[in-house]
């Protein structure tokens, strides 16, 4: 990826993340390929985005977004989920996919506007949907 592309994507993402107060970051670390295109495919039926890029791209595209209290949990393989409008459905499907699947694990949350602990997923996913 030359110096254009990087630059490229960290608009495209810092765009995308200024449209949004919400999100988690996921270690998908020892994921199967199978596993991680059935996660993908899962976030999409609920019209929600799974993103995986570089984290020094991700530190620079969260500057100025709501989530760019996240920042410090970009550390070793991190994916970031989020949906525009219902995040307790997202909540949901990714708390039955960390219960499921021992290899996704969500490091940290960002709850319209608050930073969440990965304990307080579970309370999340508990919540009626919108």
């Amino acid at each position: 990826m030359n110096k254009t592309e990087k630059q490229e994507t960290v608009e495209s993402l810092g765009e995308q993340f200024r449209a949004i107060n919400s999100a988690f970051l996921l270690d998908y670390k020892g994921l199967k390929v199978v596993d991680a295109t059935e996660l993908r495919r899962k976030i999409r039926e609920i019209q929600g985005h799974y993103v995986v890029v570089k984290n020094t791209l991700a530190l620079r595209a969260v500057k100025d977004t709501s989530l760019e209290p996240l920042g410090s949990h970009f550390q070793g393989p991190t994916a970031i989920a989020y949906h525009a409008e219902d995040v307790i459905a997202l909540a949901k499907l990714l708390s039955e996919v960390t219960k499921a699947n021992p290899h996704v694990q969500c490091k940290a949350a960002l709850i319209e506007g608050k930073v969440v602990p990965p304990s307080e997923m579970q309370t999340l996913a508990s919540l009626p949907s919108r």
